[in-house]
């Protein structure tokens, strides 16, 4: 009868309950009995798993047919490190049917009617009892390896004791025992020096089962078996069997929660690096687990072989990760050189074996042996000496044409250079990305929801200070003001003024319009149309449109109505088509703007493409002409997108949130969308922002919906918490980045932080691990943290109805990051920025500049400090008398004595110098934020908000002063994204540890021509 089976916490032996490990980033996993049972986590690690936790060759993990050997098995690891559990929700259990749980019910009950362990004499120094087991519930079939083998392979087991002539001996401490794990307390231990033998086999149920098999591994009631890879057999000197087991995780099982079953197939399973010690009588019998390359199911390959799973993927908790699988790195020599970017060597005739479909390289590696199976062989030559694809015979060692490469029709070598000297280099230009002329490599970008376009200016840094250059080609927002900024900064940028949802509809559109147009497609012109009545009337709808194209004539078709107007005399000829959009719901449909001969851009009108049927040859000149610019992206023209899709369903102060059904809130959606835009345009990179609430509202179900969308769509994952202030801005502002990547990118890694900055308590307990800092027990040197002086010290004095957008300096710059922040614009000829934008406040009302007035300049000065406040012990406050302002208003509102409860400090709120800002809002009136001038009676301006958020002062902003308030806080801070973007940039090379956290070597932010201040201006400057 098999043996219970559970996850939980903890360590310590677990008598006939198969254990899994849990972690705290599923919420729900506290509900239920699983976290009062331990098993034990290995330690001692002989090497520690690949990037994402597998560490797998090519082919199948199955239930073998009693051949020895499966050298070629995937997931053959003896890696054994401490590992951090995964998460696990018994909330997402999968539904079973009646039958099925009473079987379940049956069998856990009696197999828990045993649980105290019989008496049994122990063996010499073990403490523990022999156990009176069914021999049929385990035979050991074959002898146990050698003593040489089993310590070079699972060391951590024989660290108590030494060899001497062959015999085994105890060391003279006493031996190390787990920690029983709470609610066992009758459990006997599994101690550290119980192991006295390991197999490479063991019969169970009569089932024979080796090293690397799959197998289920029964679990709590209700719930189906788990699924394990087999990574280590032995026996204890109670005679007892266990097995570690590497866990598989189904969809429910991770972070994706609940929500990783309304997409993902349950037949899919993400391997992990968690290895945890269970007997053998918990295994319920053989699987088979398929490993598929990630890479193939996102070219759509889906014709997967017959299996009960399939693993494409690795999981580790930590940062929430889904990571493409690796081959092991001591499978083949040649990959791993090949992964760690080594040069490529030319050789003239090198047999070696390669573990891939025959007539199919998808890589050129440096000549060397490889323990695959496919016999294959590779001459490095050139590429303009590549000639087309050889066929070669997998059944045999032959030798190729000396001249020639077996490769892929498509064709991944696009460009490269040789180098002088004894080796031949090779620089590869990969697909899609092209060279700028300063021979920086050129990303294309496309910023989705971009507002002022602060996290794509930020990723520009970043990415150009790894060697790279990222080019914002194409940006989207609502917001017009919002618009009109980016356009100014990023001239270059196809800025497009619409919901995100229509450019959905006008990229599907597109395709299909690129398709039908080309250079050769005929069009069919239908014959010149009658004078219209209502053509003049259509032209009325003008909105505005961008000059371009060449001046032609065509005319347009208008249906007349049945008004007795009489017929115009005049006619509307069609000059040229300037513009396309999607009319979203409930039309449905495209328009084309239409510039008219004899007009201006003023008079310019929206059609559709109904009223353009006799100008089809002006509708196929634009849609040319537009797509040799690419003024829409078409799949396969984006490297990266970027975006922060608005979540205001799920702010605080929406008291009327949809806990049930988040994505059916109106305000939720777009985080739906950006997904849909990912998955049609198909991008190398995503990088998605949004605010830590979505991990928060609904147990966390934006956040492992947005994992979601990207492990279904099979891009590589991950997800972190930042805090701005950690990368050098003198404010907190926690928020959660999501990075995605096609299986055949390196997945970026998340920068830590440089500054010593803590990082606030804002994160949910259950996405700790996804917080991005260093560990406890390192030891690190970080830059001080940036505080206000640090950044507005330099900035002329201002009164509150300052209304000039432009102005000169006041001082030359104080700090280094003053100076930073004042550098020209990249590009630019000057040597500093010389004049200052948006440095004006928002207004306030006579009755607030009045109280503010009378708020002391002092640190943590507030309304409190108002005359007739009175402050309570419980930390309450009252009015004890009414002071009246000069418009017979109360000195201290209401509001602000009942605002939280009465507990607040903010309303009317004083910064100070020394102090880091909790995080620039959007919103800059004063009644419930701290936003006033440490020595001005004043709020901070908009350009001092900015260099809060690390805008360069050269950045000028558009609308309104609140819109330009709103642009500011809804910004991403600039030297947070250009951390992000160096580390973007370092994975676009390869260049990376495999690691999900990399340290910076340098600021990202810093452009090039940063001086050091003179002694003068050294400092920090404290008013």
């Amino acid at each position: 009868m098999p043996a219970l089976s559970l996850r939980g916490k903890g360590r310590g032996r677990v008598k006939a309950l198969a254990v899994k490990p849990r972690s705290s980033t599923s919420g729900a996993a506290q509900k239920t009995g699983a976290s009062r049972h331990g098993g034990r986590v290995v330690a001692g690690a002989k090497k520690q798993v690949k990037v994402g936790g597998a560490s797998l060759k090519k082919g199948v993990a199955a239930a073998s047919n009693g051949q020895k050997g499966h050298s070629s098995r995937p997931g053959e690891s003896e890696g054994n490190g401490e590992l951090t559990p995964p998460p696990n929700s018994a909330s997402d259990v999968v539904e079973m049917g009646d039958d099925e749980k009473t079987r379940l019910d049956g069998e856990n009950s009696e197999c828990m009617q045993d649980s105290s362990p019989p008496k049994a004499s122990a063996k010499s120094g073990s403490t523990g009892k022999k156990r009176n087991r069914d021999p049929e519930d385990f035979v050991f079939a074959m002898p146990p390896l050698s003593k040489e083998e089993a310590r070079s392979k699972w060391p951590h087991r024989y660290l108590h004791e030494t060899v001497k002539s062959g015999n085994r001996k105890k060391k003279e401490e006493p031996p190390t025992k787990r920690q029983k794990p709470a609610g066992n307390a009758d459990l006997p231990e599994l101690r550290d020096d119980a192991c006295i033998a390991h197999y490479d086999c063991v019969e169970v149920d009569g089932e024979l089962i080796r090293l690397g098999d799959a197998v289920h591994v029964k679990a709590e009631p209700g719930q189906p078996d788990f699924v394990a890879q087999v990574a280590e057999i032995f026996e204890t000197d109670d005679g007892d069997g266990w097995f570690t087991a590497r866990w598989f995780y189904r969809a429910h099982e991770t972070t994706m929660g609940h929500v990783g079953n309304m997409f993902i197939s349950p037949k899919r399973v993400f391997i992990s690096n968690e290895l945890m010690e269970n007997p053998l009588r918990c295994i319920t019998g053989k699987t088979n687990v398929v490993f598929w390359k990630s890479e193939w199911s996102w070219k759509g390959k889906l014709d997967l072989p017959l299996c009960d799973y399939y693993c494409d993927m690795a999981y580790n908790s930590a940062y929430s990760s889904f990571v493409d699988l690796k081959p092991e790195s001591d499978s083949c020599e040649v990959t791993d050189k090949a992964q760690s970017g080594d040069d490529l060597v030319e050789i003239d005739e090198t047999m070696f074996n390669n573990a891939v479909t025959p007539g199919n390289f998808e890589e050129a590696l440096p000549g060397g042996s490889c323990n695959g199976s496919d016999n294959s062989c590779v001459i490095m030559q050139s590429p303009d000496q590549i000639s087309s694809p050889a066929k070669m015979d997998n059944s045999s060692e032959q030798k190729a044409e000396s001249r020639t490469v077996r490769s892929q029709p498509s064709g991944q070598v696009t460009s490269a250079q040789k180098s002088s000297g004894r080796k031949t280099k090779w620089r590869a230009v990969e697909s899609g990305i092209c060279s700028d002329a300063d021979g920086r490599r050129t990303l294309a970008l496309l910023d989705l929801y971009c507002g002022c376009g602060a996290m794509s200016t930020g990723l520009g840094y970043g990415v150009r200070s790894a060697g790279l250059k990222l080019e914002t080609k194409w940006a989207v927002d609502l917001n017009r003001e919002a618009c009109e900024s980016i356009r100014y900064n990023h001239p270059n940028t196809e800025v497009r003024n619409e919901d995100v949802g229509d450019f959905l509809g006008l990229l599907k559109a597109w395709e299909k319009l690129s398709e039908k147009y080309s250079e050769s497609s005929p069009v069919e012109q239908k014959p010149e149309p009658v004078k219209q009545n209502e053509a003049k009337s259509a032209k009325k709808q003008s909105s505005g449109a961008k000059k371009g194209g060449k001046r032609r004539s065509a005319r347009l078709t208008i249906e007349e109505d049945d008004s007795d107007t009489e017929p115009s005399d005049e006619e509307y000829e069609v000059e040229k088509v300037v513009d396309i959009r999607w009319a979203g719901s409930p039309d449905n449909h495209l328009e084309y703007k239409i510039r008219w001969v004899g007009y201006d851009e003023d008079e310019d009108t929206w059609e559709t493409d109904d009223a353009l049927e006799n100008a089809q040859e002006k509708v196929r000149e634009f849609i040319l002409l537009s797509k040799a610019e690419k003024r829409l992206p078409l799949p396969g023209d984006v490297d990266v997108i970027c975006g922060g899709p608005p979540c205001q369903g799920v702010s605080g102060f929406n008291r009327f949130r949809n806990y049930a059904a988040p994505l059916e809130d109106p305000k939720n959606q777009q985080m739906a969308v950006f997904m849909d835009v990912v998955e049609f345009l198909r991008p190398r990179y995503v990088l998605m922002e949004n605010v830590v609430d979505i991990l928060k509202f609904s147990s966390g179900f934006l956040g492992r919906y947005a994992l979601t969308r990207l492990v279904d769509m099979h891009y590589q994952a991950r997800l972190g918490v930042m805090v701005a202030g950690c990368y050098g801005v003198p404010q907190y502002r926690a928020r959660v980045f999501i990075w995605g990547a096609i299986p055949s990118e390196v997945l970026p890694a998340y920068p830590l932080p440089t500054h010593d900055v803590v990082a606030r308590g804002n994160t949910p307990a259950n996405w700790e691990e996804c917080v991005v800092a260093y560990t406890e027990t390192e030891k690190v040197k970080l830059k001080d943290r940036l505080v206000l002086a640090d950044a507005i010290t330099d900035l002329p004095p201002v009164k509150n109805h300052e209304r000039r957008d432009e102005m000169p300096y006041a001082s030359d710059p104080k700090t280094e990051f003053q100076q930073l922040l004042r550098q020209p614009r990249p590009g630019s000829d000057d040597k500093v920025h010389s004049l200052l934008y948006d440095h004006r406040p928002l207004e306030m009302n006579d009755d607030d500049y009045a109280r503010s007035c009378k708020i002391p300049r002092k640190k943590g000065a507030n309304f409190r400090d108002l005359e007739g406040v009175e402050t309570l012990p419980d930390g309450t406050c009252r009015l004890t008398k009414r002071v009246l302002l000069s418009s017979g208003k109360q000195l201290c509102p209401d509001y602000a004595i009942t605002f939280v409860g009465g507990r607040s400090m903010k309303p009317f709120g004083r910064l100070w110098w020394d102090e880091i800002v909790a995080t620039v809002v959007t919103r800059a009136e004063p009644h419930n934020q701290s936003v006033l001038h440490p020595a001005q009676d004043r709020v901070l301006t908009i350009r001092e908000n900015a260099r809060l958020q690390g805008f360069p002062d050269h950045y000028k902003l558009f609308g309104t002063v609140k819109a330009r308030y709103m642009q500011v806080g809804n910004a991403v801070s600039v030297p947070l994204a250009a951390a992000l973007g160096h580390s973007l940039g370092r994975s676009v090379q390869g260049i990376t540890n495999g690691q999900p956290v990399m340290k910076l070597n340098t600021n990202p932010i810093l452009y090039s021509r940063l001086v050091p201040l003179s002694a003068k201006g050294k400092g920090k400057q404290h008013r």
